[in-house]
């Protein structure tokens, strides 16, 4: 398995990408057929589909939305049928987090952000949001991943010259 794709958001003209999945939520029946139907067109996108959101005025909306189906590409239009544009995200509650700053690998599958946004979010209502200083965990993280890989070159290196 690889590193799957991040949702993203924009905010303020800026793009970030997102940790979650604020699209798991939704609690309509039809949309969850919708996203059963769905196929894995690339590795890294497992789940099928990937969003980018936004927040404007106050609130979270998914702004697109793109996915395959056996027939093929589908848009927004085939996930909330009749929805002329963005959809207002009603059905997301809880904490929606970004990643700010430049990413780096923390682990095989895993990046890292040295910051990190929390917007609390109810029902579609951004509420406030709080940043998180993660520097310190961020350099850890990186070192160790880093330290892996070298293990596994030297190893590499020590079997080839076994061979020869």
């Amino acid at each position: 398995m690889c590193q799957q794709a991040d949702d993203l958001i924009r905010i303020h003209g800026r793009t970030y990408s997102v940790i979650g999945r604020p699209l798991d939520g939704a609690d309509s029946p039809t949309i969850k057929h919708r996203l059963g139907e769905l196929r894995s067109y690339r590795s890294s996108l497992y789940r099928g589909y990937r969003c980018t959101w936004e927040i404007r005025a106050g609130r979270l909306w998914l702004a697109d939305w793109y996915g395959m189906t056996a027939d093929g590409d589908v848009g927004l239009g085939w996930l909330f049928p009749g929805a002329p544009g963005p959809v207002h995200a009603t059905w997301f509650t809880g904490e929606l987090v970004t990643g700010r700053g430049k990413a780096d690998q923390v682990g095989m599958y895993l990046r890292g952000w040295p910051y990190y946004r929390t917007y609390d979010v109810q029902a579609g209502e951004v509420l406030g949001s709080t940043l998180k200083d993660d520097r310190a965990a961020f350099r850890a993280g990186a070192a160790r991943h880093r330290r892996m890989w070298e293990t596994l070159d030297a190893l590499d290196a020590a079997e080839k010259k076994l061979r020869t």
